[in-house]
């Protein structure tokens, strides 16, 4: 079962990853973030848009599952990982919460808003997307699993894809104020500065 979850989780997250890329590649053919109505096949890229927010967030769930079903598999299994890996996966989850509270429901889901660079969006521009990658990664230490850890990078790939598709985005939709938060808070995670390069 273990390895039917596996490549299912993978040939999920390339299909997702392949849709960011088009997304970063031809912006207006983009899938994510949502696309304006308008443009060549919107209703179809709205579509593809919709099946990505809920691909990651099924898949990230399916790792999850992989984890519990392939635990203590990994060669280096012990309690230091165990302790580690759990850390990272509190620390994750804290800050991706965080971040959607900070952000709230409408404007994690992009029904419009202002900029909001408070509280974690201090620390890092995505939050929600490095939290994610951290209970990933970290729930797949913590329990051992080594077809969790390359399932969870797998998906990682989406969540530290997915800001480049969304940049281009926001800069059209904040302008300046986007460009001098680019220059104050760190893309994934960082110490905010005043003078920072994106």
């Amino acid at each position: 079962m273990s390895a039917i979850l596996f490549a299912t989780i993978v040939l999920g997250a390339s299909t997702l990853v392949s849709l960011l890329l088009l997304s970063i590649a031809v912006p207006r053919l983009r899938v994510w973030p949502l696309p304006d109505e308008s443009g060549s096949a919107w209703r179809l890229r709205r579509g593809a848009n919709r099946v990505s927010g809920i691909g990651a967030s099924t898949l990230s769930a399916a790792v999850l599952v992989l984890a519990m079903v392939d635990r203590e598999t990994l060669p280096a299994s012990s309690v230091g990982l165990t302790v580690v890996g759990a850390a990272v996966f509190l620390a994750g989850g804290a800050l991706g919460l965080l971040g959607y509270f900070q952000l709230g429901p409408a404007l994690s889901h992009d029904q419009g808003g202002p900029l909001v660079s408070a509280g974690p969006y201090r620390i890092s521009r995505n939050p929600q997307y490095v939290g994610a990658v951290a209970v990933l990664v970290g729930f797949s230490f913590a329990l051992g699993s080594g077809q969790a850890l390359l399932a969870a990078l797998a998906c990682s790939g989406w969540y530290l894809l997915a800001p480049f598709a969304e940049e281009s985005w926001l800069r059209e939709k904040f302008g300046p104020s986007y460009e001098a938060y680019v220059a104050s808070a760190p893309r994934y995670l960082g110490l905010p500065t005043q003078q920072r390069a994106a």
